[in-house]
């Protein structure tokens, strides 16, 4: 879907081109590659649900768990989670397909 969407668009930034390939990239990871037409509501409500649970360590080393484990660890060790900015730029970065 990004490549289709996103990166086939008008030159973007590089950075801007990899923050989006991450976050497409923990939607992937966490729901498949689905149609954008399944993409609703609820899953919505589900991928910022799970964004906002990242361990604030998250993306900043090799993660080599799957997501889901790795929000589980953290929850479980009390973790601080990312900051309500970088959920809402993951986001951000999602709503625009």
């Amino acid at each position: 879907m990004a490549k289709k969407f996103i990166y086939a668009d008008i030159p973007k930034n590089p950075d801007t081109l990899k923050a989006t390939r991450k976050t497409s990239d923990l939607f992937i990871e966490a729901f498949g590659d689905k149609p954008i037409r399944q993409i609703t509501g609820t899953v919505a409500g589900e991928l910022f649900d799970l964004l906002a649970s990242l361990p604030a360590t998250h993306g900043k080393g090799k993660t080599v768990l799957p997501l889901r484990v790795v929000i589980a660890q953290a929850k479980e060790q009390g973790q601080e989670t990312v900051s309500g900015k970088t959920v809402k730029n993951h986001f951000s970065r999602m709503s625009s397909l």
